[in-house]
């Protein structure tokens, strides 16, 4: 597809690591925004993604993709299972766990 791939939990990781809980918190949207917009391309694909499921950074997934794609196509990997409508990541009681509703996205199972 000739587009470039980014590793985000290495890029997102690096950057975090400097900051305390509560400043990973306020400014990861921010970080991961400023990673995608370094690379400077229309279409970009995000490989690593686990890192956005980390509690600690208080994440939603859902929104964090839908303001990243405003200006851009993303393909986003997901490490998780598709169950009927629904992408789910973790299992139920972990703390990882997410079940999101895939209607607003395409998704390629590969």
């Amino acid at each position: 597809m000739d587009i470039p791939l980014i590793n985000l939990g290495l890029l997102l990781s690096r950057q975090l690591l400097s900051l305390t809980v509560r400043q990973r918190k306020l400014k990861v949207a921010d970080i991961i925004e400023g990673i995608l917009d370094e690379a400077n391309v229309p279409r970009i694909g995000v490989d690593n993604t686990e890192i956005v499921f980390e509690p600690s950074l208080k994440i939603n997934p859902v929104g964090l993709l839908k303001n990243i794609s405003r200006n851009r196509s993303i393909i986003w990997t997901w490490n998780g299972n598709i169950e009927g409508n629904y992408l789910t990541y973790a299992y139920p009681g972990h703390p990882e766990y997410q079940r999101i509703s895939a209607k607003e996205f395409i998704v390629i199972a590969v």
